[in-house]
């Protein structure tokens, strides 16, 4: 969905990239800014502040590329490093001290290579927005199943205001015991289930939850200033 949603918009599948030529001393980059800090034919150390982050690379990402067959890298997923004139060999890249877990040889820099996917900063994004997602599909569980129990004439939305965990345990499993076979039921047992649907302290403490994640979420999907550091591996 995602996907199709920002190839709808015609968005470029850059996300940001950045040239440096060695033997010029030459760097140019594209939707991000660059800090030269170290230079030569076998090293080069820079920070680098992207405009974006790229895609989370996630199970999702990969069963959408693997076996439905969209390109998301190619068409959408784009974070390219492209370094000339560097000593052949070949190069480790350590991202604010994590190595890449793949080496790349100097005619693949040279050629230009995508690191978006190895970017653990929309991964880690990703699964706060999934948390926030979590807590909020049981909200929608207990709206749902809470607006059937007034239009069944359980009880009034009064009554249901002002009702305890107990009579809301009571009044649902009356409910199930009446029609076990209603389309509803499943949703009613999770309501009073150990998930705590139907909990009023853990619905408070879940909107709590959903409130902090969100605050979380969109801090940590905002680019940071990163050190990227290309070296040769002497054997």
């Amino acid at each position: 969905m995602g996907y199709q949603f920002i190839k709808q918009k015609n968005e470029t599948s850059l996300v940001s990239s950045v040239e440096i030529n060695v033997k010029t001393g030459d760097f140019s980059s594209e939707n991000s800014t660059i800090i030269i800090e170290n230079m030569s034919k076998n090293k080069i150390e820079y920070t680098y502040l992207s405009n974006s982050i790229p895609v989370a690379h996630t199970k999702y990402y990969k069963h959408t590329e693997d076996f439905l067959g969209y390109p998301v890298t190619k068409d959408i997923n784009q974070e390219i490093i492209k370094i000339t004139g560097l000593e052949e060999g070949a190069y480790s890249i350590i991202i604010d001290g994590s190595s890449l877990s793949k080496t790349y040889t100097s005619a693949e820099l040279e050629k230009g290579i995508n690191i978006a996917p190895s970017q653990q900063q929309a991964v880690k994004a990703y699964e706060i927005t999934e948390q926030k997602n979590e807590f909020e599909t049981t909200y929608r569980n207990i709206a749902t199943a809470e607006y059937l129990l007034v239009k069944n004439n359980c009880l009034t939305t009064n009554e249901l205001k002002n009702a305890d965990n107990t009579t809301l345990k009571n009044t649902v499993k009356s409910l199930i015991e009446a029609n076990p076979s209603d389309i509803w039921a499943d949703l009613y047992r999770r309501y009073i289930s150990g998930e705590g649907y139907g909990s009023k302290d853990n619905q408070s403490e879940s909107w709590e939850n959903i409130k902090d994640l969100e605050k979380c979420a969109k801090l940590i999907s905002k680019p940071v200033r990163q050190t990227v550091l290309i070296i040769k591996n002497h054997i």
